[in-house]
């Protein structure tokens, strides 16, 4: 196994930030601030540099700083080999370009997996009170960082969906679309035959988690497998959807439909729980895709957690302290100048205390 550190990042033209320089400590860094002062977007920027784009979708247009036209960030990272690694990315308006140790590349798979990172924000909530997309993306993204042949067939599998809608909406010959239904099918098939192995793995990493927070609280992942069919199974249905399909003009089964359950005491957690408890499910779910992508690719992930200790009391927030393993590098932002009170052991703490001058960040 090969542990990540970030120890350095350079920002500039980030959101609120107009030049930062931070050094970083193994363990726990936390990081404590006002409302506005950039601590989302420090955890921004580590995730851009480990996916090249931000997780923060419904402001990307205010991506860039005010009055400026570009981005910089640099991360410089070592890991337990002593293997140095520095990342840079950079984007001018809508252009950007990443660098691995100088090094341009051209492809997000080549990013992919060089420095994991999984994030916690408000955003996120969208996984567990959002539309059955909310679920998919977020369960897709952890499949397409851990599994080279899943993102191969995933890319391969949208494409081809989109060519058939397309050719549904232009009336065409059965023959023709028989052609795309076989290609659409074959891929499909590859889709869910990893789909059954990964929900089998996550869950029971998800549930092992939630066991050790010792809540009288019963939470359940589901992914149903008799959505998942076989090639021949999967081409019988598109001929049996065909009439509706083409009425329509678009594919209206496949994996692109499928369902992910979540539920809390056998009810529909998206309908029933508390705040508190939604936020619960969501910080239990994303260690448990750190561990998952750490089990997958041999490296540890950083940890983001952007507010982690919002509508959580004291007794909820030690309990998912316990979950925070030692041997991740771990980021938590917070609002909350009393936020060091949660951590009995501060061997493992690096408090940041991010204050501005002139719209440039430094650490108090």
């Amino acid at each position: 196994m090969i542990k990540m550190q970030l120890y350095s990042i350079n920002i500039k033209n980030l959101r609120s930030i107009n030049r930062l320089n931070m050094n970083f400590k193994p363990g726990i860094n936390l990081i404590y601030g006002k409302n506005g002062i950039g601590k989302t977007s420090m955890l921004e920027a580590m995730y851009i540099l480990s996916i090249s784009r931000s997780f923060r979708s419904h402001l990307l247009k205010n991506i860039i700083t005010d009055g400026h036209t570009n981005i910089e960030i640099v991360g410089k990272i070592k890991d337990s080999k002593g293997t140095s690694l520095k990342i840079e990315y950079y984007k001018l308006k809508n252009q950007k370009r990443i660098k691995i140790n100088e090094k341009k590349i051209n492809n997000l798979s080549e990013l992919l997996g060089v420095f994991p990172a999984t994030i916690l924000s408000p955003e996120n909530i969208n996984i567990v009170i959002g539309t059955n997309k909310d679920k998919q993306t977020f369960f897709n993204m952890i499949l397409c960082h851990t599994n080279k042949t899943y993102l191969i067939n995933l890319k391969r599998y949208k494409q081809t969906l989109k060519q058939r809608n397309v050719l549904l909406q232009t009336n065409p010959s059965n023959e023709y679309l028989k052609t795309w239904d076989k290609k659409l099918s074959s891929l499909a098939n590859n889709i869910w035959e990893l789909r059954k192995i990964f929900f089998e793995e996550f869950i029971s990493i998800f549930q092992n988690l939630w066991n050790q927070i010792e809540l009288d609280v019963d939470v359940i992942i589901e992914y149903p497998n008799n959505q998942c069919l076989s090639e021949k199974e999967y081409y019988e249905q598109l001929q049996n959807k065909r009439d509706k399909d083409l009425s329509i003009g678009h594919t209206t089964i496949g994996p692109h439909r499928d369902s992910v359950n979540l539920f809390i005491n056998g009810l529909s957690i998206k309908d029933c729980a508390s705040q508190g408890e939604k936020k619960l499910f969501l910080i239990v779910l994303k260690i448990a895709e750190a561990i998952y992508i750490h089990n997958k690719i041999k490296k540890e992930p950083i940890i983001l957690l952007d507010d982690l200790f919002a509508m959580l009391d004291k007794k909820r927030g030690y309990k998912v302290l316990k979950l925070l393993k030692k041997e991740y590098q771990i980021f938590i932002t917070t609002t909350d100048a009393n936020a060091e009170t949660y951590f009995s052991d501060h061997s493992n703490l690096n408090f940041i205390k991010l204050e501005e001058c002139n719209n440039i960040c430094f650490a108090a």
